[in-house]
């Protein structure tokens, strides 16, 4: 009788130590799991830019467009342009009639000129220094613009806002977490911008 009763806590202690082995097994897979998800969102926003900066060295608009959340982008530009917009016709021309008159022209134009100016190919063609007002990317020497995006750094702000900032010029553009998908969602015009 000894001898089963030995033979049973032999036998219950056994499958202890397999159920703690498959326990800790178990919470090996599942931190990893976590660690490899964590890290797949911590750089989320560095794999956006760097498809930015091939869609641009490449020229490619399409590629571009999967990196931009565009009405997103285009709202909070004509957010900013108007806001720039309306205390430029209020420090010309005090409040009345004449005020919200020049204030709703020069909206309607804003939503026109970023609604066609910010598009794949739009984006792509500024990005890469091209000219507003001739429509052309220029070229140095004959070779290929240069890509604004080259030295470009980044840093988090938040866990779901990430900053890029282009040492060329002043302005910082902004990326948004979606999910596990970062995209541009504003561009941050510098303070002496029209």
């Amino acid at each position: 009788m000894q001898a089963q009763k030995a033979s049973v806590t032999l036998s219950n202690h056994r499958e202890t130590k397999r159920k703690s082995r498959v326990g800790c097994g178990l919470f090996v897979i599942v931190l990893l799991g976590l660690f490899g998800f964590f890290g797949y969102v911590a750089t989320g926003p560095y794999r956006t830019l760097s498809t930015l900066r091939n869609a641009l060295s490449q020229g490619d608009a399409t590629l571009l467009a999967q990196c931009v959340d565009f009405p997103t982008l285009r709202q909070n530009l004509k957010t900013q342009l108007s806001a720039r917009a309306n205390g430029g016709v209020n420090a010309v021309v005090p409040n009345g009639i004449l005020a919200q008159i020049a204030g709703g022209i020069a909206g309607s134009v804003i939503d026109a000129t970023v609604d066609s100016f910010v598009t794949p190919t739009g984006l792509s063609q500024l990005l890469a220094g091209a000219s507003l007002v001739a429509n052309q990317v220029p070229s140095v020497g004959g070779q290929a613009p240069r890509n604004q995006l080259e030295n470009a750094q980044g840093s988090f702000e938040s866990s779901s806002i990430f900053v890029v900032t282009v040492p060329s010029s002043a302005v910082v553009i902004e990326l948004s977490r979606n999910g596990l998908d970062w995209q541009v969602t504003n561009v941050r015009l510098p303070a002496s911008a029209p």
